[in-house]
């Protein structure tokens, strides 16, 4: 969708109800006059480089409303958690984020007045209020409450008590990332709309560059939290060489190529004549003089990196009133001193760019948050390979990652993830991938900014759209609005943008007949990193983790994949128990989860599981990380790039199955998850639910069954009561795998006990010795036991983020034994040391009013089926 010399209209329209993002009158914004960097050697990655001093995104003008912008706003902190992905005792540790609001337009007294919130990036959010103009410019047309919530390690947010510990080593940076800064965001919008009663306030998250990745990111990671995202310049395609490394600088020489053929011809002449005048005797002490640098150059490169980075800076925020490249090329057009000396006009153009500077190129800088902060990000997971090749006004300077590593390595001691971005947020086949699942966000760019070669500039869907303009730059449609706009930055009417809803039909077979598989199966071993979500040395340790695969009914690359997502047991128990896949198995795949089976970190069970420093990475939401480089990676090796995943699993694997496609839809075409109880969680499900079910089915089976059971409970006490009413229950229980249907079994049992002299207690024996009739049992109820492997996982799982608030009330037929949070807390800190998070499941995962969010997320398919078996026909569309 391109916009040129349309009316000015309002900036943005998000007009909110039930289940529809209506997105009128997009984008009115301002300009951005940047000044340029004063660096000690240019990377050839501006702002987003890998290495060395860093652009700043957002350096416009003063805003006509800037000077009184703070007052409207209200500074809080709030206590967030260090390490949202993994339960180890530092990782409770917390730090003070600050967040600001404006409710100064925010009528919420239909309970769903909307919050626009910005999302915080690389630098202190100080600096985006007074700039960032399109929330407050906005927000009185729809009653809305402005957020802005700063950064992890930027401006106040800072672990660790001090910017200098924060910053000190990995060990310390390890956390620093923009998982754990989603997160954060996610934890404070759910609090604020706990704080301001706003339950069902849509939420819209708003970014630019790095930020308008972590804008798009979030409503693709929460969309139980963001209904809907404007991503403003995010280079999302940056990653993984989805975008050519030449992409930047490309936009950069045909930015000064259209400006004058001249300039740019005397720029590309420049480079050769700087290192012919470098190699006379005396040919640095020329170029300081003729460059008025602040010290003597020490090389010809300082120079020549500086320019580049003038140039870049000049072309990413080429905005109006001023226009930097046509100031640039202007004065080096206009110079006529000596039309033979292209370093004269070269230096023309660097003057006008800056007049007011005394001196150039290397003046003293002390680096700032932000140069120290994004530098880190960029050697851990913010790998943008940008490069340059022959055909730019530029010298060749090819992006190598081998080198990159290195470096990287050298400073931190850590190498970076060049393929995390992919592999957690996706990236490739975007239209694809976004179409199958996404909705509701806005990617824009401006043509003119060389980031936008790494942008998304074509419509996905008729939720996911691309707003593009030709003569825009970088992040320009987000900030305030000043005089000097023109007209054709000011979009209209941009179409509605309406929910439709969708459904997955999964293929449900009855029972087949019983097939032996094991043979077909073959084991491998993935090298698996112990902790995907941080960066501190540590978290580089690798285990072997163990996954299976059959491949004897495989059709080959785009043929299926089925992927059974293990859970709390060995693998080896359900290879031949779950049939579902064996049956119906065109590529089958069973993944065990960490920390069982033979999947254990730290050489041994014993040490995986000895204390809360071992057991803190095992977790769910690093099980699913397992999942997803494990899947990638059998989909690189068998060549099946295009090969539909389903992931399938029962129980807590089912809820595994049905979080992976939510998270990492771009990897999990479909999901089956069986018996998956996701709505235990946080209240959402009454406390008494489970304890109801058993009544009931008791009850069912066997009205008299179910009240001698009921009538059971008194009867223990009061036998127990006596004197030596221990020693009856022993005797009378015989106390020292159940059968089919064995609810029909206990009742049976009991029922069938028709000793005329038979008390309560002697019925419920009875049922007792039903249920265990197939087994060699001779005694009961505290028979010596020693803890399994899924004993201890799961005891850990459930003291950590499993928290299953089940009780029992009055209305069942066992003694009333309610939920007691508090309790629990207090058990499982004595236990391991640390305290449960009993909100992760639904903060990270979703869970209230989880069918409305899931219809926002995939609810843009035009009411596609999609069946299990049917991949290929919608594929083909």
């Amino acid at each position: 969708m391109k916009f040129s010399n349309i009316s000015r209209s309002k900036i943005l329209l998000l007009l909110l109800s039930y289940n529809i993002l209506t997105i009128n009158n997009i984008i009115a914004s301002s300009s951005s006059n940047s000044s340029p960097k004063n660096n000690n050697f240019f990377t050839k990655i501006p702002r987003l480089s890998p290495t060395g001093d860093r652009l700043f995104l957002h350096n416009p003008e003063t805003l006509i409303s800037g000077a009184s912008i703070f007052d409207d706003f209200e500074t809080f902190f709030y206590n967030q958690t260090l390490d949202h992905f993994n339960y180890r005792p530092e990782s409770y540790s917390t730090f003070e984020q600050r967040y600001l609001v404006n409710s100064k337009y925010w009528n919420n007294n239909n309970k769903l007045g909307p919050i626009f919130a910005y999302l915080g990036a690389e630098e202190p959010i100080d600096q985006d209020i007074p700039t960032i103009g399109f929330l407050t410019d906005n927000a009185p047309s729809f009653k809305a409450l402005i957020v802005f919530i700063e950064h992890r390690y930027y401006g106040k947010s800072i672990p660790f008590g001090s910017r200098e510990e924060a910053l000190s080593n990995a060990s310390t940076l390890g956390y620093f990332n923009s998982a754990q800064a989603l997160t954060d965001y996610a934890n404070i919008l759910l609090h604020i709309k706990s704080t301001y009663q706003a339950p069902n306030s849509p939420i819209i998250v708003i970014g630019g560059s790095y930020g308008g990745m972590l804008a798009s990111w979030f409503r693709l990671k929460y969309p139980h939290i963001a209904l809907g995202a404007l991503a403003s310049s995010a280079p999302i395609l940056y990653f993984d060489d989805i975008t050519p490394q030449n992409g930047y600088y490309s936009i950069v020489t045909k930015d000064f190529r259209e400006a004058s053929e001249n300039c740019y011809e005397t720029i590309l002449k420049s480079w050769s004549q700087i290192d012919k005048v470098a190699a006379l005797p005396n040919g640095l002490s020329i170029l300081t003089n003729k460059f008025k640098t602040c010290s003597p150059l020490k090389n010809s490169s300082e120079l020549k990196d500086y320019l580049g980075t003038i140039y870049a800076t000049a072309a990413q925020y080429n905005s109006p009133p001023k226009y930097p490249v046509n100031i640039i090329c202007e004065a080096i057009d206009h110079n006529h001193h000596n039309d033979d000396d292209i370093l004269d006009k070269i230096f023309s153009g660097l003057s006008a760019y800056d007049p007011n500077k005394t001196c150039y190129v290397n003046p003293p800088k002390i680096p700032t948050e932000t140069d120290q902060g994004w530098k880190w990000q960029t050697c851990s997971e913010m790998v943008i390979p940008i490069g340059i090749e022959n055909d730019t006004m530029f010298e060749a300077y090819p992006f190598k990652v081998e080198d990159f590593i290195k470096d990287c390595k050298d400073s931190y001691g850590v190498p970076p993830r060049p393929h995390w971005v992919t592999s957690y947020y996706g990236g490739h086949d975007i239209k694809l991938i976004l179409n199958r699942f996404g909705s509701n966000i806005i990617f824009s760019n401006g043509l003119r900014d060389p980031y936008s070669s790494g942008g998304v500039l074509e419509n996905i869907s008729d939720s996911i759209l691309a707003i593009k303009t030709t003569n825009g730059s970088h992040c320009l449609d987000i900030l305030g609005r000043k005089s000097s706009d023109p007209d054709w930055l000011l979009f209209n009417k941009i179409p509605r943008l309406g929910l439709t809803r969708d459904r997955l039909f999964l293929h449900n077979p009855e029972t087949l007949p019983e097939v032996s598989i094991s043979e077909d199966l073959e084991t491998f071993f993935y090298n698996q990193t112990l902790d995907h979500f941080n960066y501190r040395e540590e978290s580089y340790t690798i285990f072997q983790q163990r996954y299976l695969v059959n491949s004897k009914y495989w059709g080959g690359p785009n043929a299926p994949i089925f992927a059974y997502l293990g859970a709390e047991a060995s693998i080896d128990y359900d290879i031949n128990d779950i049939g579902f896949i064996n049956e119906n198995a065109p590529h089958f795949k069973a993944l065990i989860h960490r920390y069982y089976g033979k999947s254990v970190p730290f050489g041994s069970r014993e040490e995986a599981l000895k204390n809360g420093s071992s057991l803190g990475y095992f977790n769910s939401a690093q099980a699913l990380a397992d999942y997803a480089h494990i899947l990638l990676h059998i989909k690189k090796t068998y060549k099946a790039q295009y090969s539909p995943i389903i992931v399938i699993g029962a129980s807590y694997g089912g809820m595994l199955a049905s979080w992976f496609r939510l998270k990492y839809p771009h990897i999990a075409h479909a999901a089956l998850a069986s018996s998956a109880p996701i709505l235990y969680f946080d209240d959402i499900t009454p406390q008494n639910a489970y304890f109801d079910i058993v009544s009931k089915d008791f009850r069912e089976v066997s009205e008299s069954c179910y009240q001698t059971i009921v009538k059971s409970w008194s009867e223990i006490d009061k036998v127990g009561a006596m004197v030596d009413g221990l020693s009856i229950l022993s005797k009378k229980f015989n106390t020292c795998r159940p059968p089919t249907y064995p609810v029909n079994m206990v009742c049976g049992g009991i029922d069938s006990n028709s000793n005329s002299n038979a008390t309560i207690l002697d019925k419920i024996f009875s049922g007792l010795k039903a249920y265990f009739s197939n087994t060699n049992t001779t005694c009961y109820v505290n028979k010596p036991t020693n803890l399994t492997e899924t004993d201890e996982g799961w005891s850990w799982q459930t003291c950590s983020e499993m928290v299953f608030p089940i009780g029992i009330g009055n209305n069942t037929m066992f003694e009333s034994q309610p939920f007691d949070l508090q309790d629990y807390i207090n058990d499982c800190k004595d236990y391991y040391g640390i305290s449960p998070r009993p909100h992760w499941a639904t903060t990270y995962y979703g869970g209230h009013g989880l069918g409305e969010h899931i219809r926002q997320h995939f609810g843009h398919q035009n009411n596609q089926r999609v069946s299990l078996f049917g991949y290929s026909s919608i594929r083909n569309k």
